[in-house]
């Protein structure tokens, strides 16, 4: 609020308090002439109030909803309301050529559609549009838009793309069936996936390609998951994220701060989350209130959950013992670990410290090939596994020891939200916490990405740019 009345504005509003969110000003209490409308989630139904009885809303950057109540600029003629651009153009209205005329669903009857000066390209419709039934057409706008099928949705974004905004299709990569590895994914042109309620659209700069995703489709949720075809990343379990856009739960979205690059921010929604998740799951305080912490050892440490978990267990105050290859050990040591066991000597197969005597509080074991035999001996006397990749044996012993004072417990790789998406981004962007990216491929060589980390000796992250 300071930037902005530095920026000489006569009333600043904070749109998190409640009386501001009406977006009336207490300063002068008169009604505006013009709302210039840059945020993407403030709809017409809350504007149109704070308007004097000729006033004008220029959008620009409109949601489907304001797109329905009158597009870029919303101007009143010959009863019906107008599709307009902001220096007050007519912008084109892209449809189908078979629903030329007709905008099939409007609270469950058709609403006959005003065109003046209509022309073909392309086998599309272009000209200006407007409603028939005006009044109508803007009051139920909200519950159409929580009703309306994939194909009005797609009517909408045609009318964006016209006006400047969101394409109609956008490139991706997807495989139809299971297994094929990097080979059977394809580059293809598809539709901007439509937004359905509490979602936002997302216009993806970078991804991540995760273990789980090519787990995923080698099988590992056969026959339930996933549904055919399929974009892998961002959600691994809904997928989507080596496409130009995705459509996010509102719940689970948080602006990239200034200053934390789309390539930082790529890895953490799911290695980030699950190192987060497992330093949790064993009391981690990040608040300074945890005490002396615990003695923490945690395996496959330079791979992409273990850089961000030896990061947050040094920020949670714990003593973190870290295993990797003899390559990656510098870099170990650089996020904090206080010692590194080089897993191809005898004393790092044993998982056992040299600098201290102590057995294990806590183990976040992040590699497939470290078995509950190897780890049990290290463990202290309540000493607990925390397996985010569990093979069969462990699934077994965690079973077996569900009741025993050391025991080994599963956890899922990604199940936290918007908030603790919130503290990865902050630490990010304060420097307390960095993304180590093994590789950045551009889209175009997304199967490189995907068959770099299948090897499975990946430095930190792999990721894709758009």
């Amino acid at each position: 609020m300071e930037l902005v009345r530095y920026l000489d504005a006569d009333d600043v509003l904070n749109y998190n308090t409640p009386e501001d969110a009406i977006l009336m000003s207490s300063a002068s209490g008169e009604k505006y002439d013009y709302i210039i409308n840059a945020a993407i989630n403030i709809g017409w139904s809350l504007m149109r109030p704070t308007l004097t009885s000729h006033g004008r809303v220029v959008e620009i950057t409109p949601n489907p909803g304001n797109y329905i109540q009158g597009g870029p600029t919303m101007t009143q003629s010959g009863g019906g309301w107008r599709l307009v651009s902001a220096d007050r153009r007519e912008i084109e209205a892209v449809l189908p050529r078979e629903q030329h005329g007709v905008w099939r669903r409007q609270c469950g009857r058709p609403v006959q559609l005003r065109w003046w000066g209509v022309t073909w390209r392309d086998g599309v419709a272009v000209g200006r549009i407007s409603s028939a039934t005006p009044e109508h057409f803007l009051s139920d706008s909200y519950r159409i838009n929580e009703t309306m099928t994939t194909g009005e949705i797609q009517e909408l974004l045609g009318i964006m793309a016209a006006g400047g905004g969101i394409p109609a299709t956008m490139r991706a990569v997807q495989y139809t069936g299971y297994g094929g590895g990097a080979g059977a994914l394809k580059h293809v042109e598809i539709p901007v996936p439509s937004v359905k309620k509490h979602e936002v659209l997302i216009k993806v700069e970078a991804a991540s390609v995760n273990p789980i995703d090519w787990s995923i489709q080698k099988g590992m949720l056969r026959p339930f998951l996933p549904k055919f075809p399929f974009i892998p990343g961002v959600y691994p379990l809904k997928g989507g994220g080596l496409a130009e856009y995705v459509a996010a739960p509102e719940s689970l979205t948080v602006v990239r701060p200034a200053g934390v690059s789309a390539v930082d921010a790529a890895g953490l929604p799911v290695a980030g989350l699950t190192a987060l998740k497992a330093l949790m799951s064993i009391g981690t305080k990040f608040d300074g209130t945890g005490g002396t912490g615990a003695n923490v050892l945690i395996t496959a440490a330079s791979g992409g959950v273990g850089t961000y978990a030896v990061q947050l267990a040094k920020l949670g105050n714990h003593r973190v013992t870290a295993t990797c290859g003899a390559r990656n050990m510098d870099l170990v040591r650089s996020l904090g670990a206080d010692e590194v066991l080089d897993y191809n000597t005898p004393q790092g197969a044993a998982l056992t410290s040299s600098a201290s005597d102590e057995k294990y509080d806590y183990i976040i074991n992040t590699a497939m090939n470290v078995n509950w035999s190897a780890m049990k001996p290290t463990l202290s006397s309540r000493g607990r596994v925390v397996d985010i990749t569990p093979n069969p044996g462990n699934y077994v012993a965690a079973m077996l020891t569900m009741f025993a004072r050391k025991k080994i417990t599963m956890m899922a790789l990604m199940s936290l939200g918007k908030e603790e998406m919130r503290f990865l981004m902050e630490l990010v962007g304060e420097g307390k916490l960095r993304t180590v990216v093994d590789s950045r491929c551009p889209f175009e060589k997304a199967a490189e990405a995907w068959e770099k980390s299948m090897g499975g000796h990946a430095t930190g992250k792999v990721i894709v740019e758009m």
